[in-house]
């Protein structure tokens, strides 16, 4: 897998590992190098033992620092740096490995000078702790040093809280020392593991922040002691500043003998910071949700779409939660509780939904249709009011009916209106509108109550569907009534 895909994999799941920069493998070397250089004297007066503490860069897989052990002998000249967060991108499943926490790590060698131009080329700096260890630590230190470095196949799985880069070096100074490496109190409980890693994440960018407290449980919130904060190379450089040696002879010394600075160059620049944050697109999103709920409040409508899309995030986000959860060995991932809201069941529930919303959505055009027969079947009564005075009104159109806010249409307009008057062949001028108007208003015959009925037929098909019977017609029984009322032959309509 090429570099630059892990370098993308690891911003897409840094919430799944937002410490794998504490490991920043860097590969360094060969394990051999100056490996018979660095044993070939038994000569222990010339040993000098530091940490290397990487300064925090730009990088997600940065943002943490880096530490590494230098074994330097005065009197050959061999000067090693070995670096325990070495591992291997072409290890056999090696993307799920590491979401999981089931990333082995190695012990890599590099010649100091090669070590401290990689930092210095990037404008890192490294700060360098000389222990204050008498000869006989030193090489007792060098010696566990050199049995994961020469042993092969060697590796350590990798715990970004408790087993990282930093961590395991310690640990092997406290094995060399001969008494106890006393750490000071000071800052004991006062942070937490989420402190001191917003610390370093937080500055680089808000949405690292967002992904670490996404999947990082309530483990992450528990009081730390100065022993759990030595997960952090730059918070480890802190204590071992103020820690001492207590020998068995009752002798107290300081852990760290000097301090210096081994590079110098410009600081990296930050990169620039993605501009939406989480908070605005969250606020982004509340609004969108309330223009919706307004939205389905003024059109008593309901828009399912996105209700999907929540579910279909929540369920997402889910299933990276729940996979951490059962299965990764990761720390802290086992204590979060935002799996009560984030889980897989929403992706198992989505489909269920979309088909019950399909069946059920509402039926539009049996609502369109039922207003309409209404509003026809009032103006019937008006029409039958004006049979029974003999009066035809002959020009019944959506422009000549008024509908009151009660919903009770009013027929209006009777400016071409006429008396039916019996024994006429025809109406004596021939007005209406055509579309609406029947046959016999064009001369054919005198105009009576079924010209009216005819009207009646093609404005009920015009509110169901919006056009005229021969273009558009209503399906079913009612269009059936709809092609009676509009019978060319006035005798072939309702009575």
């Amino acid at each position: 897998m090429p570099r630059i895909t892990i370098h993308i994999l690891t911003l897409l799941l840094l919430a799944l590992q937002p410490l794998a920069a504490l490991a920043q493998g860097k590969d360094e070397g060969s394990r051999a190098m100056e490996a018979d250089t660095v044993r070939q004297e038994a000569v222990r007066d010339s040993l000098e033992i530091s940490m290397l503490v990487c300064a925090p860069g730009t990088q997600v897989y940065e943002l943490y620092g880096h530490s590494a052990l230098r074994l330097h002998n005065l009197t050959t000249g061999a000067d090693v740096v070995l670096n325990y967060g070495v591992f291997d991108f072409h290890t056999p499943h090696f993307a799920w490995r590491f979401m999981m926490g089931l990333t082995d790590y190695t012990v890599g060698a590099v010649h100091y000078r090669d070590f401290i131009s990689v930092y210095s080329a990037e404008g890192r700096i490294v700060g360098e702790q000389v222990l204050n260890l008498t000869q006989e630590e030193a090489y007792r230190l060098t010696m566990l040093a050199e049995s994961d470095w020469q042993t092969p196949g060697w590796a350590y799985r990798y715990n970004f809280l408790y087993d990282n880069c930093t961590t395991r070096l310690i640990r092997m100074v406290e094995q060399a020392v001969a008494g106890k490496v006393v750490w000071p109190t000071e800052g004991a409980g006062q942070r937490s593991f989420r402190d001191i890693i917003h610390e370093y994440a937080a500055p680089a960018s808000p949405w690292y922040t967002f992904g670490q407290d996404l999947i990082l449980g309530a483990e992450m919130d528990q009081p730390c002691s100065v022993e759990q904060q030595l997960f952090s190379p730059v918070y480890a450089m802190h204590y071992m500043s103020g820690a001492k040696i207590a020998a068995a002879d009752g002798s107290v010394r300081p852990l760290v003998r000097q301090e210096r600075d081994c590079t110098i160059g410009p600081l990296p620049q930050a990169k620039q910071a993605f501009p939406i944050s989480p908070l605005m697109a969250a606020v982004g999103l509340l609004c969108l949700c309330l223009l919706t709920s307004l939205s389905e409040w003024r059109w008593q409508r309901t828009f399912h779409l996105l209700d999907d899309l929540l579910l279909l995030l929540l369920g997402g986000l889910g299933v990276v939660v729940a996979l951490l959860f059962f299965l990764s060995e990761h720390p802290a991932v086992g204590s979060n509780w935002l799996i009560l809201l984030l889980h897989p069941l929403w992706l198992i529930y989505l489909p269920w939904k979309v088909v019950h919303d399909v069946r059920h959505r509402p039926n539009h055009y049996g609502i369109i249709m039922g207003t309409a027969v209404a509003l026809a079947m009032q103006l019937c009564d008006t029409l039958e009011q004006l049979n029974a005075l003999n009066i035809v009104h002959r020009d019944i159109k959506p422009g000549n009916i008024i509908v009151t806010e009660e919903g009770e249409p009013w027929l209006i307009d009777f400016d071409i209106s006429r008396l039916e008057k019996p024994g006429r062949g025809q109406d004596t001028r021939m007005l209406g509108t055509v579309g609406y108007a029947s046959p016999e208003q064009f001369g054919f015959r005198q105009t009576d109550c079924r010209a009216d009925l005819y009207a009646m037929g093609v404005l009920l098909n015009v509110m169901v569907t919006g056009g005229f019977p021969n273009d558009s017609p209503v399906p079913g029984p009612l269009g059936g009534v709809i092609a009676r009322c509009t019978q060319m032959d006035p005798a072939a309509r309702y009575a």
